[in-house]
């Protein structure tokens, strides 16, 4: 018995305690950044829930259902990728903001101690979202930039107003390096 606690303890002494540090690290419900859409869903279904929100150059599937604890999942892919290689993904739980801003909290300590001192976080901020030109849709997030410009992970509360007829939600994007410069030259 003795010889069994030692070798556990070497065995455990000897184990690197090492963080994260690539965003394909990172998983939504078993999807990461790099798996092909076809694993997870039909071709038929990809393309049924299709929406061309980033076209000409990124195609982004959006479906409605329960996975896990979201209510959609988002991925997003190459336009003309015949594998649907995921670059982005975005999980969304329809929730109220008491709700959201709690695990918003919640999630953004997972992903702190999942990647360490390989992410740069940013503060908490709210701000008025631009899709709603009225100005009472705000968005509050926390952005993880992953270092060696690896990509990003925004945990997000979205508190769209009654005009815009989106659901409130806690959304969760994992984006890639590439997908994030994109965005950023919108």
């Amino acid at each position: 018995m003795k010889r069994i606690i030692l070798i556990l303890i070497l065995t455990l002494s000897f184990q690197p305690w090492t963080k994260a540090d690539d965003i394909r690290d990172f998983q939504i419900e078993g999807i990461s950044i790099g798996d092909s859409a076809l694993d997870f869903y039909t071709k038929e279904k990809i393309n049924e829930y299709y929406k061309d929100w980033y076209e000409p150059k990124y195609s982004v599937t959006a479906i409605e259902e329960q996975r896990g604890i979201y209510d959609e999942i988002q991925l997003i892919y190459k336009r003309n990728d015949s594998n649907y290689k995921i670059i982005a993904i975005s999980a969304l739980k329809y929730s109220d903001m008491k709700f959201c801003n709690n695990k918003l909290d919640e999630i953004s300590d997972e992903i702190s101690n999942i990647f360490g001192k390989n992410v740069k976080k940013s503060k908490k901020k709210t701000s008025k979202h631009w899709q709603d030109k009225s100005g009472k849709s705000k968005v509050t997030d926390k952005n993880f930039k992953l270092r060696k410009n690896k990509g990003e992970i925004i945990v997000a509360c979205y508190d769209w107003s009654e005009k815009m007829e989106y659901w409130d939600n806690l959304r969760i994007s994992i984006r890639t390096a590439s997908y994030v410069k994109y965005l950023n030259n919108l």
